[in-house]
């Protein structure tokens, strides 16, 4: 039971690391959930101080979700675990995502996921992650929305991991369908604001151009 146990605690203190947070304050002087869209995710800082910033923080969210998922298939082998070696790597996963939306290092305020759940997925399922980046970027690019295409990619996963495609040997796939619909339902309610601009015309699109990004007019402290 240990790994069913420990997964779900060291997944959601990895996915807690708010890096976007830290690089705004330490290389910038500013509280990123101050500015743009207020969240302190790898999309919103890119958009305020652009791809120099943007890039790594994704990169690093990326990566503890990656992390979470290897640490603890480092711990079934370590333990020599006989269980089934799928279900704890998912809930690392699942919890890795809830660590970078409800971080409990910056008072619960996080990020809506989607970087995470990608290093994350990419570590269980690395073909399905490769499909729902290209559908990530294509609509991204076609619409300048990155709310639709991480709903679409998130959406896409669920598919993927309910019907078996290209994997046609994966075990256990009620429980697994049960894990990923936990994660695409937690990645549409961090999205939830974002729904209602989009259906009041309101929502920001994303620009690839690095000049075309919002102004920050000075430090803050906080």
């Amino acid at each position: 039971m240990q790994p069913y146990i420990l997964s779900p605690v060291v997944s959601y203190l990895i996915g807690a690391i708010p890096f976007s947070l830290i690089l705004g304050k330490v290389c910038c002087g500013i509280d990123i959930r101050r500015h743009g869209s207020k969240n302190s995710g790898a999309t919103n800082i890119f958009r305020i101080l652009g791809p120099r910033f943007g890039i790594p923080a994704a990169a690093l969210d990326a990566g503890k979700g990656a992390a979470a998922v290897i640490i603890m298939r480092m711990f079934m082998e370590k333990t020599d675990f006989s269980g089934n070696s799928l279900y704890p790597q998912l809930l690392a996963v699942l919890f890795a995502v809830i660590g970078h939306s409800f971080p409990v290092f910056a008072r619960f305020r996080g990020g809506k996921g989607i970087a995470t759940a990608a290093g994350a997925i990419t570590a269980v399922f690395p073909m399905v992650a490769v499909y729902c980046f290209a559908i990530f970027l294509s609509i991204t690019f076609l619409t300048g929305f990155v709310s639709v295409a991480s709903l679409s990619a998130a959406t896409l996963f669920l598919v993927f991991i309910a019907t078996g495609t290209s994997m046609p040997s994966l075990t256990h796939q009620t429980g697994s369908t049960i894990f990923a619909a936990a994660v695409t339902g937690l990645v549409w309610y961090t999205h939830r604001k974002n729904l209602l601009r989009l259906f009041s015309g309101e929502e920001n699109r994303f620009f690839f151009n690095k000049n075309q990004k919002h102004t920050v007019n000075k430090p803050e402290n906080t």
